[in-house]
């Protein structure tokens, strides 16, 4: 018990540290935690500050700064219509709204092939194919950087940059946008036959 309580009140202080325009006294007060919220609606188990945001200048988006349970600083971007946050490990929260942005482009442009993704997930669940996921294979997909090395150092073979298609699969269950990662990984290994999504740069947002 006492490890547990050591270790979240040494990542309360590190999110208290991070309002870099408080003072000393206030990121004090603020390492109490009275001001953090707990998120694992992205896969990865984070406290974000309510005390510590910005909006975007379109007003569509609000990004907290954020601590996982690793003591790794991140900002967790809310979208206006989407109960879920989205990770980024960006240093400016401007760069985590853009992220964030293009992240959504991306799911749009993939939904067409979902019924492909559920029916080769089904088969690798039950022995039926076989694919194997690497960490780039994330890269070009809605899933965040900071959710996939998660996934992988948790579940992953060794070394953390490969997953047996099983065991995403499985895991899709749970955490169903991980199927945007199956999908690149099968056209990357000709499973299915569409090509690459095409470059968010090439889709304006809202289309």
């Amino acid at each position: 018990m006492f490890g547990s309580v050591s270790r979240r009140d040494r990542i309360f202080r590190k999110l208290a540290d991070a309002r870099k325009h408080a003072s000393p006294a206030e990121r004090d007060q603020a390492a109490d935690g009275r001001d953090f919220e707990f998120d694992d609606g992205d896969g990865v188990p984070v406290y974000f500050d309510r005390g510590n945001r910005i909006v975007s200048d379109d007003g569509l988006h609000v990004a907290y700064r954020a601590v996982t349970f690793r003591g790794e600083l991140l900002w967790i971007v809310f979208t206006s219509g989407k109960p879920r946050g989205y990770h980024s490990d960006a240093g400016d929260p401007y760069d985590a709204f853009e992220e964030c942005r293009q992240a959504l482009i991306r799911r749009r442009q993939v939904e067409a092939d979902w019924d492909e993704v559920r029916a080769l997930a089904w088969k690798l669940r039950f022995g039926l194919a076989r694919l194997e996921i690497r960490a780039s294979d994330a890269r070009s997909t809605p899933v965040s950087r900071s959710e996939m090395r998660y996934v992988m150092k948790r579940y992953g073979r060794p070394g953390g940059e490969t997953i047996s298609g099983f065991v995403l699969a499985w895991l899709m269950r749970f955490q169903p946008r991980l199927g945007f990662v199956l999908r690149e990984a099968a056209v990357r290994q000709n499973v299915l036959e569409h090509g690459p999504a095409p470059s968010p740069d090439a889709v304006k947002v809202g289309t």
